[in-house]
């Protein structure tokens, strides 16, 4: 069928393909049994073009078209070009040949071509119609792939009929028939206009445009994963680094830390030790102190204890006197020393802290200072009896006739031992310097 006036509008016109067969023998075949094989092909044609109607069906056969003398590869390859069915003869001659074996390998690649051009063709129906004239199971081929190919293919039988083909039997019209209604159905399929020269040169080089540019594509993403993939390993390279930097500040803050702390705490034992150093020499100076002082004041702290012994055997003296010839004289003296000694009677010895309490001048003052040892070489100064008046460092070890302190140099005058302790000076009477 010609495609319509829809052509010249620009609108996809549709139509079916072109009536024309390829009819693929051998002429020794055909020869050998009365030309049988060329009738064969012409009850083909006459059958299908009952099936087709109006349409013009035309089956290529070698002698009918190629005159002799013609270049006959040239003009088969132009006629394959141009069919849409083909219809190999199939005979132990058939297989056997180089050319029909050529023939079929060209009309597989034209089938091909026809599907790839009319994609609305079913794909499940092949434009190959072999027909089995003498059985070739038993018989070596040219080219082993082209026969595996067609005997994929459902094929007509005539092996059985071949003697029947000149008499034109029912049978063989029968099976005639069928292969000519198989062919009129695909010869009527529509299919799309094929394509012009023009628009197969513009298909191809819209195709090859769009390869560049999917190239051009391809080669920016690769370009641009390249970049992503060397900024994600500087980033992971920076990451790395940082993280190393972080872990040498930790371990330096710790190394800082742990210096420190040993630092610190050499520094607590230097200062304990110092502390204990200090103690002691404290504790030395102390009971340095205490011996040079403790002696002096045992030795003047007996008097009154000596005195209080007199006074107490002084009236078992006066007794013993009455006895006598003077004892009358004698206890009256010795009630006397008695009375003396009771208004006069020496306070008991103080404690080892109060040596000090005594009548001090301070500063060549006579002002009646009393003084009282207080812990760690520190020393309380009452003047006139008032407690505490002041609190001063001693800077040297005091001596029985003199207590130097930071502040006055003490010199000891006349006065008597005080009998209570520092807490009592206000019931004190002393005399003056």
């Amino acid at each position: 069928m010609q495609p319509g006036a829809n052509e010249a509008l620009g609108i996809m016109t549709m139509m079916t393909l072109q009536p024309k067969g390829f009819f693929s023998y051998t002429r020794q075949d055909d020869e050998a049994q009365g030309k049988i094989l060329s009738k064969l092909r012409e009850l083909i044609q006459s059958e299908l073009q009952l099936q087709y109607g109006r349409g013009k069906i035309d089956i290529f056969q070698d002698t009918r078209v190629i005159k002799p003398g013609a270049d006959f590869p040239i003009k088969t390859k132009a006629a394959m070009n141009e069919v849409v069915f083909f219809i190999p003869i199939l005979t132990p001659n058939f297989v056997q040949s180089e050319w029909c074996c050529r023939e079929v390998r060209m009309f597989l690649e034209r089938e091909q071509e026809i599907f790839k051009n009319h994609p609305e063709l079913p794909r499940e129906q092949r434009l190959l119609w072999p027909i089995h004239l003498i059985d070739v199971s038993k018989t070596k081929s040219f080219d082993p792939d082209v026969i595996g190919a067609l005997s994929d293919i459902q094929f007509t039988d005539f092996r059985s009929l071949r003697f029947d083909i000149k008499a034109e039997t029912r049978e063989v019209h029968t099976q005639i028939e069928r292969l000519a209604i198989a062919i009129r159905d695909i010869l009527n399929t529509e299919i799309t206009m094929p394509p012009t020269t023009e628009e197969l040169i513009a298909r191809k080089n819209e195709d090859q445009r769009i390869a560049r540019l999917a190239r051009s594509e391809a080669a920016r993403e690769a370009k641009a994963a390249k970049l992503l993939a060397d900024q994600q390993a500087r980033d992971d390279l920076a990451a790395e680094q940082k993280k190393k930097a972080d872990q040498l500040i930790e371990e330096q803050m710790k190394a800082g830390e742990l210096a420190a702390a040993k630092v610190k705490t050499e520094a607590a034992r230097l200062a304990k030790a110092n502390h204990e150093v200090e103690k002691r020499k404290k504790e030395e100076r102390r009971r340095q102190f205490w011996i040079a002082t403790g002696g002096w004041a045992k030795r003047y702290w007996m008097v009154p204890a000596v005195v209080a012994a007199v006074a107490a055997v002084a009236p078992l003296i006066g007794n013993l006197a009455n006895e006598d010839s003077g004892a009358v004289a004698n206890q009256a003296n010795a009630s006397t020393m008695a009375a003396e000694t009771s208004e006069a009677k020496p306070p008991p010895p103080l404690e080892a802290p109060d040596w000090l309490v005594r009548r001090w001048a301070r500063n060549g003052k006579c002002d009646a200072m009393i003084i009282s040892r207080l812990p760690d070489g520190v020393i309380s100064v009452s003047t006139n009896g008032n407690i505490a008046v002041s609190k001063e460092v001693l800077v040297a070890l005091p001596t029985q006739d003199t207590v130097e302190t930071s502040d006055a140099v003490y010199s000891l005058k006349n006065g008597t031992i005080l009998t209570k302790k520092p807490r009592d000076l206000k019931e004190r009477v002393y005399s003056q310097c």
